[in-house]
């Protein structure tokens, strides 16, 4: 089974493992489709701002004009600047984003670079309680993914998720990936059904 996540790991899936994650993380079509869908997006809000442009200055000389058009071409205008403003944004903090996590010699080391900020931590393995198992839905479809579990949820790590043809794994292919994680951290494992997962993860809803 294929792990979604690039984790780079040595022999069968061995420690060291080390995640690097650059900018937008798209490859092949995606980033084609990406950039092709971008530029005619651009393209149409500059288009729009011109022919608004345009009929704003035709309003002003023609006094029989209703003053709703101007309205609208103004409306127009600021909106495609709005959202050109936030797909240059957009762009800007996925270019910039950087991530690298290297798990070995009994440590944890964490880097994730955004335009914001600059997050940067150890951790020594042992200091981790567990390797959890957790059921999730987004989208109406279940999925599930396996993670290192610390005391400081910000430091919890994601290990495994698995590809989408598998998100309905049965239990027992599940549970051996959740085994072995446990056995490759030696760390007791626990496995949360969907309800299960959703208590731990909202603890303010559990008596919901």
């Amino acid at each position: 089974m294929k792990n979604e996540l690039n984790w780079e790991t040595g022999e069968n899936g061995s420690l060291p493992m080390v995640l690097t994650e650059k900018g937008l993380g798209l490859k092949g079509f995606s980033k084609f489709f990406f950039y092709f869908c971008a530029i005619i997006s651009l393209m149409s809000m500059v288009w729009v701002i011109l022919v608004s442009i345009g009929a704003f200055a035709s309003a002003n000389q023609d006094p029989t004009v209703p003053d709703s058009y101007k309205i609208m071409a103004m409306a127009s205008i600021a909106l495609s600047l709005f959202c050109i403003s936030t797909l240059v944004r957009f762009y800007k903090d996925k270019s910039n984003y950087y991530k690298h996590v290297e798990i070995s010699d009994g440590r944890i080391v964490y880097k994730e670079v955004t335009t914001q900020k600059t997050t940067e931590w150890e951790e020594k393995l042992r200091k981790y309680s567990s390797v959890d198992l957790h059921h999730y839905r987004y989208r109406g479809v279940n999925s599930w993914y396996v993670f290192l579990k610390n005391p400081n949820k910000e430091r919890n790590i994601a290990i495994f998720a698995p590809e989408y043809n598998y998100n309905y794994a049965d239990e027992k292919t599940k549970r051996d990936v959740l085994e072995f994680y446990g056995k490759l951290f030696d760390l007791p494992t626990n496995y949360y059904d969907l309800e299960a997962s959703y208590k731990a993860m909202h603890p303010d809803k559990k008596n919901e």
